[in-house]
């Protein structure tokens, strides 16, 4: 067995003591979700000793029940990922040049990474405690076999070493960041995010929103000043649903409104909070500033990493914050460009199939 002196090393240099977490996952039954695959020891003791969250705020690890799914099922909302990583597999060889699980000996997730990008086992023989961990770059060109498991992994990272070697790419080593700083201490890089609204009114034809809106009054009333592409679709099309993606009505505080969202957003969140490296949500400062959802459940909203909102890049969700990613090379008009985009691979909503249908949109009052 090789990692359970890391498990217990890594517990004691963050102080969980082992043996006093959460035992009562139904071992065999997750294992039975996975099809009678026996999940590594280390792995195990790690998430019965570790609330949820993020170590050195890059890793996050699966747990049997992520996302409401059943505390006995293994992949849960992540086997729609692999899923989506088979499709894309089908399509470029070189997308995953390893078999994916549930095909034999295929990588199997067990974390998660800051980008949403997952961390597999690569199951390369019987006895799982042996198995290796898969990485992969942010594109899927550069994957690479670490020799460590889970435990040792992590506690390499916690000590301040790279793990990763081949991707050019660094854990960060550092506490948590200040709420009001959260965006700009993750370690992403940040930069000018992309201006489409052009790009937006060629897809849509030019309209007229039926009514205007009062910006100074909003933004005294919010504390918000918007970033000028969003304002500029709301007076030209105004408030309603682009493709599958409602668009709040800024000024509103009922439904379809900013504050109801804001307000749904919040509760959700903490619903399923606890990490201290989920993002802080508006009001709060720094925090995430909500302008968008799906029908199943994904929220968008700006990062405002900067006092200019131009440059604010978007953040996508789940909807309660246990993951999310942040695209900050991506505008509003940027990500809704991109979405609307049949001829993209992935979509813009990791793990989700990408939209397909035309590119429509449907203002809140056409439906009133």
């Amino acid at each position: 067995m090789r990692s359970s002196s890391a498990a217990g090393e890594l517990a004691d240099l963050l102080g969980y003591p082992v043996g006093e977490g959460d035992r009562t996952f139904e071992w065999p039954a997750v294992e039975a979700s996975l099809g009678g695959v026996a999940l590594p020891s280390d792995y195990k003791t790690l998430v019965e000793t570790f609330p949820r969250g993020r170590f050195q705020g890059a890793i996050r690890l699966i747990r049997p029940g992520d996302h409401g799914y059943p505390r006995t099922e293994y992949l849960g909302y992540f086997r729609s990922l692999l899923d989506h990583l088979s499709e894309m597999k089908l399509a470029d060889q070189t997308a995953c040049p390893y078999p994916i699980f549930p095909q034999p000996g295929g990588i199997i997730p067990w974390g998660e990474r800051q980008q949403g990008d997952l961390v597999f086992w690569l199951p390369n023989g019987p006895d799982s405690d042996a198995w290796p961990t898969l990485v992969h770059d942010s594109e899927r060109r550069i994957w690479q076999e670490v020799p460590l498991g889970v435990a040792d992994l992590l506690l390499q990272a916690v000590k301040g070493k790279q793990p990763f070697y081949e991707l050019d790419e660094e854990i960060p080593v550092k506490e948590a960041p200040l709420r009001e700083k959260f965006w700009d201490e993750l370690g992403v890089p940040n930069g000018v995010p992309s201006q489409s609204f052009d790009l937006l009114v060629n897809l849509l034809g030019a309209r007229r929103a039926e009514r205007s809106f009062d910006w100074a009054d909003i933004s005294e009333k919010t504390d918000v000043k918007f970033p000028a592409d969003y304002i500029n679709f709301m007076d030209q099309y105004g408030p309603g649903v682009f493709c599958d993606v409602r668009l709040c009505d800024p000024s509103s505080a009922g439904e379809h409104g900013f504050t109801d969202l804001v307000s749904r957003v919040r509760r959700a969140a903490q619903d399923g909070r606890g990490d201290r490296w989920s993002p802080p949500i508006y009001p709060d400062a720094g925090g995430l500033i909500p302008w968008g959802e799906t029908e199943d459940g994904w929220i968008c909203g700006w990062a405002p990493a900067s006092s200019r909102p131009d440059e604010w890049g978007v953040v996508v969700s789940r909807g309660n914050m246990d993951s999310y990613s942040y695209r900050p090379d991506d505008s509003f008009s940027s990500f809704l460009v991109k979405h609307a985009n049949p001829a993209r691979i992935a979509s813009v909503f990791t793990g989700r199939d990408p939209w397909s249908k035309p590119v429509v949109f449907s203002s809140f009052s056409d439906d009133a």
